[in-house]
């Protein structure tokens, strides 16, 4: 069964982390999927599809130290933000920039109008101006980092060596699209469900699914090959994502246990947490994919050499059954 988490006030004290430099500190680069469920368009098409939003985030977390060298892990930090109006945010990359931008579009969030008729626009706007301020204090540390100037100096010291401030410049150059976050952001609104995923220099919307974190690929390959849509039923769409999920399990950065977010068209969002062994096991026996030993007998290698006309050599005895 799924556990289901204590509410929590405020931010959960595992957000609470040491404030890393740019290059190096408490990374997240695991994995966090986003998907549509259950989606439904009434024939008249001025009311707004409805959707279910599931959103998972794997809890481990990696030390790493320049180049991105893994030094050491945690296997329970939080990656799931709650935000106001009933929105959620999960992170991939640096704990600290997307604690920085998560803070500030949760009080960015608290000022939207959530009865517009442009509120996913409004909130697209916000979580834009959210990756702008952390930018802010971004380029305070890749000018430190990289010249060895402060923004005070870079921007208002006229006699400061040409040199150092070419460096400079060098430095900042395409700088705010390698802000170490990428969050996954999902929420009902007035006008419809929204899912998005938002980078230092891309805010994207989806009506399907997004994935993030270092194990993407996996991810994505296995939701593709379940043919992941979203008409499909919730429990049919939790299944695929938790197979999804586990998948991503074979990159070793990536933790067994997971945080869950389900959130309904109407009603309060139910979060859990997967333990990463009893979830869904009767279903797993069911409808999991099936172990192949049994091609390894002589059966199988009967109808292999039937349907291919090819000749097998012998089996090993000890192989044999």
């Amino acid at each position: 069964m799924i556990e289901t988490l204590p509410k929590r006030k405020g931010w959960h004290p595992s957000y609470i982390l040491t404030f890393p430099s740019w290059k190096h500190g408490e990374k997240s680069m695991t994995i966090v999927i986003g998907l549509m469920a259950d989606s439904r368009q009434l024939p008249d098409p001025a009311i707004p599809a409805s959707s279910y939003l599931l959103l998972c985030a794997d809890t481990q977390a990696t030390y790493a130290a320049a180049q991105g060298v893994p030094l050491t892990s945690h296997p329970s930090q939080g990656k799931v933000y709650e935000l106001p109006h009933g929105f959620y945010a999960a992170f991939c990359d640096d704990y600290h920039w997307s604690h920085l931008i998560a803070s500030e579009l949760h009080g960015r969030l608290l000022n939207v109008d959530m009865n517009s008729n442009a509120v996913r626009d409004l909130i697209k706007v916000e979580i834009k101006e959210s990756f702008d301020y952390a930018f802010t204090w971004f380029r305070q540390e890749v000018l430190k980092q990289e010249a060895g100037i402060t923004v005070e100096e870079y921007l208002h010291d006229k006699k400061l060596v040409r040199s150092l401030r070419k460096r400079g410049d060098d430095a900042l150059y395409g700088a705010a699209e390698k802000i170490p976050a990428e969050l996954i952001i999902a929420g009902q609104t007035y006008r419809g469900p929204l899912l998005l995923k938002a980078n230092g220099h891309t805010i994207r919307e989806s009506t399907q699914f997004f994935v993030s974190g270092g194990p993407q690929e996996s991810a994505i390959g296995w939701l593709k090959l379940r043919d992941q849509r979203s008409n499909m039923s919730v429990p049919r769409s939790l299944f695929h994502l938790v197979e999804a999920k586990r998948f991503a399990q074979l990159d070793p950065t990536v933790g067994r246990t997971t945080h869950f977010v389900i959130i309904p068209p109407t009603g309060k969002p139910l979060v859990t947490e997967d333990d990463g062994v009893t979830t869904m096991s009767k279903w797993r026996d069911i409808f999991g994919t099936k172990d192949t030993e049994e091609l390894d007998g002589e059966e199988a290698r009967s109808l292999f050499e039937k349907g291919t006309g090819m000749s097998l050599p012998p089996m090993p005895l000890a192989s044999q059954k």
